[in-house]
């Protein structure tokens, strides 16, 4: 027996099968194509990876191994490194339609309880940030020629989605966010605290784990297999889509200043079939905190994900 943690983080848009209240279930996760200078606010490169601990990764004849290790200095650990650019990602061995989303499916502005702090429905709702951008493109779904928006997939079939890690301020407490164009506009309706990191869990009858990534094309393309070893029973790995130095995690963090906007959000709308208003998550600097939501929070920025409208594809 073995058992999967898969984080996900950063620009990554999360498409159910079927309402997340429903069983038999599944996901595809979209990895938003920012690897340019986008929409007049920022210029910042995102790069989708998988990362886990180095001492996880098995290598071998027809193994892949490690695009990169590096020493990770906020857990001082060894880190294993696969690119996923222009990649399908899936989990070998797990069944379709096996997967349930931690409820409950709707909140409120702040989490009051641990069973609720991990309520997937945490992750921004894309119909309540910009109505009408809710729906992703047919081709960011396609078995062949993916849309351009989309830098790296992932197939998630089997298991149980949470909420893992909310976004938080400087100060440890978790905030709410408002979503808006820019500071002049009035906001929409909605107001929540954030998903800022999604944990699939998933457990398997062998004692390895093996992911296949393969690159976007015909099904011809060649599949490559990355198979972890879990040191006591569990392997973590994050699938990230982040600027390089928060993948390293080199770069440095004020102590006492707010939350920024999250500018990258706007990168989200490249995935619409219909665009709407481009609004982008504010931290509501005027409103109380979630002061007695239970951790985990997370006072590094990351691009928090965002939930999409269940798609029959996914």
């Amino acid at each position: 027996m073995s058992e999967l943690k898969l984080k996900f983080s950063g620009l990554c848009g999360l498409v159910p099968k079927k309402p997340i209240d429903q069983p038999n279930n599944q996901m595809r996760v979209l990895l938003v194509n920012a690897r340019h200078a986008g929409h007049g606010t920022h210029s910042v490169y995102h790069t989708p990876v998988l990362v886990c601990e180095n001492r996880l990764v098995k290598t071998g004849l027809g193994l892949r191994s490690p695009d990169r290790k590096y020493w990770d200095p906020r857990t001082r650990l060894s880190m294993a490194l696969f690119s996923l650019d222009d990649q399908d990602v899936s989990i070998i061995g797990a069944p379709p339609n096996s997967l349930t989303f931690k409820g409950p499916a709707a909140v409120a502005t702040c989490p009051t309880s641990t069973t609720m702090a991990e309520s997937f429905a945490w992750t921004g709702p894309m119909k309540g940030v910009s109505p009408g951008s809710e729906i992703v493109k047919a081709e960011c779904l396609a078995p062949d020629n993916v849309d351009a928006s989309v830098a790296g997939r992932v197939a998630v079939t089997a298991g149980e989605v949470k909420t893992s890690v909310s976004a938080a301020d400087n100060d440890k407490t978790i905030l709410q966010w408002e979503f808006r164009q820019n500071p002049e506009e009035p906001p929409v309706p909605l107001v929540q605290a954030l998903a800022e990191e999604v944990q699939l869990s998933y457990t398997f009858d062998t004692p390895t784990i093996e992911l296949q990534t393969q690159k976007f094309g015909p099904p011809a393309q060649p599949t490559q297999i990355v198979r972890l070893t879990p040191i006591v029973g569990t392997a973590v790995a994050w699938i990230l889509n982040m600027p390089w130095e928060d993948i390293l995690s080199r770069r440095m963090y004020s102590q006492t200043d707010h939350r920024d906007p999250d500018y990258h959000f706007a990168h989200f709308y490249d995935l619409s079939e219909s665009p709407g208003d481009k609004n982008i998550p504010y931290p509501c600097l005027d409103k109380p905190r979630c002061d007695h939501a239970p951790g985990p929070g997370l006072n590094n920025p990351q691009c928090p994900p965002v939930r999409y409208a269940d798609n029959g594809d996914a």
